[in-house]
């Protein structure tokens, strides 16, 4: 049985709307103070921070003038990251199989429903950079979690539950859920690799699910 990988739809939607915003995000922290709310640069581009930076105060000028390095660490993580997702992107689309979506499946997200089977090396070479890279992210949000407990919530103590939840806490699962996912997808068909080489032939999983 030839071992193949086919990237989720989750994870594909995931990756097309991650990369630009870690992106975005990162130049927002490089650039500063210039792109802190009310210096030059902040609109029209980073407009969106005025409200947000209020929120959580790591985006604010409070974490530039504490001089705070977490944030800009965890800036350049996010560009490494997004440079993982990127490759992984090239290797199933540049070495992929293209699969049309049955009648009744996905057919409505037009390109994002043909998905890409890849095998051989490029195909194991996509898997290892999922599971690498969406660990990574995950591992990364949990830091920035355990970040904000173990200091008493410095950064984001003054707001209400609501407001918490809202504007950052929904970001924050969003961030964790798709690259559990994807590094989970990844993992699996590793495994299932590593089955079919070892001789212990279970089948392959659907990663579409």
């Amino acid at each position: 049985m030839a071992w193949s990988h086919t990237p989720s739809l989750a994870t594909l939607l995931w990756i097309t709307a991650a990369v630009p915003f870690s992106i975005w995000d990162s130049l927002y922290m490089f650039l500063r103070p210039h792109t802190l709310p009310g210096h030059k640069w902040n609109s029209p581009i980073w407009k969106p921070y005025v409200t947000y930076a209020a929120v959580d105060r790591v985006y604010s000028s409070q974490a530039w003038e504490e001089n705070n390095g977490f944030a800009g660490a965890q800036c350049f993580m996010n560009l490494v990251e997004s440079g993982l997702y990127v490759w992984y992107l090239w290797l199933v689309y540049r070495n992929g199989r293209v699969q049309r979506p049955a009648k009744g499946g996905w057919r409505f997200l037009g390109w994002y429903g043909h998905t890409r089977t890849v095998g051989g090396r490029a195909g194991a070479l996509a898997v290892v950079i999922g599971a690498i890279s969406g660990a990574m992210t995950a591992s990364k949000t949990v830091l920035y979690v355990l970040n904000e407990v173990f200091s008493g919530f410095h950064y984001l103590g003054h707001n209400d539950l609501g407001t918490l939840i809202q504007c950052w806490g929904i970001m924050v699962c969003i961030y964790f859920g798709f690259s559990v996912h994807m590094a989970y997808v990844s993992s699996r068909d590793i495994m299932a690799g590593l089955e079919i080489a070892s001789g212990e032939q279970k089948g392959l999983p659907d990663s579409k699910k």
